[in-house]
């Protein structure tokens, strides 16, 4: 059964689609030419009930700033690193 979900930011780097689920606490990954998907999870800081916590998201020099809408702090995903930290 395929599940699905709105998406509440979303951004696009040459070929690879980031988006963060409108629902819940979720940042995912799809890459457009191989359709390769992958789950990277919530942000750590965050409920993982968390509905509309961020409503953009841009791409600067490998890394992802999803900038809030009911989060409590700018997110940003390190790519490279495969990790969360936030800016106060």
């Amino acid at each position: 059964m395929k599940k699905t979900f709105e998406i509440a930011a979303f951004c696009i780097h040459e070929n690879e689609c980031w988006f963060f689920a409108k629902e819940f606490n979720c940042l995912f990954y799809k890459n457009i030419d191989s359709e390769e998907t992958a789950i990277y999870g919530p942000v750590p800081w965050e409920s993982d009930q968390g509905e509309m916590l961020y409503k953009e998201m841009e791409y600067v020099n490998g890394k992802l700033y999803l900038i809030p809408f009911k989060a409590r702090s700018i997110a940003v995903y390190d790519i490279a690193m495969k990790s969360f930290y936030k800016l106060e």
